[in-house]
C-alpha cells in the first residue's frame, strides 16, 4: 500500500495490529491475528474500508460514523 498501511504487533500481545494515517487522522485496529499472513490480508481489507469510507464522506454520500450501532425501527 505504498507505505500507507502499517501491520505491527504490540509488545506482550500475541496479535497483530494495523495502522494509517487518512484525513489528518491514526486509524488502528487489532487483526486479532496471530499469523502474520492472515495479519495482512485482514489489514488490507480494513485499510480499504477506510479509503472508501473516507472518499464517500468526502463526496458527502456518508453523513456519519456506522460503528456497529443500529437505529431501532
Amino acid at each position: 500500500m505504498d507505505g500507507k498501511l502499517h501491520v505491527y504487533r504490540r509488545e506482550n500481545s500475541r496479535f497483530w495490529q494495523c495502522a494509517t494515517y487518512l484525513n489528518g487522522r491514526n486509524h488502528r485496529q487489532s487483526t486479532k491475528e496471530t499469523n502474520i499472513a492472515f495479519a495482512r490480508e485482514f489489514a488490507r481489507e480494513w485499510y480499504l474500508d477506510r479509503v472508501a469510507e473516507a472518499r464517500l464522506r468526502k463526496s458527502g454520500k456518508l453523513l456519519q460514523e456506522h460503528a456497529g450501532s443500529h437505529t431501532p425501527l
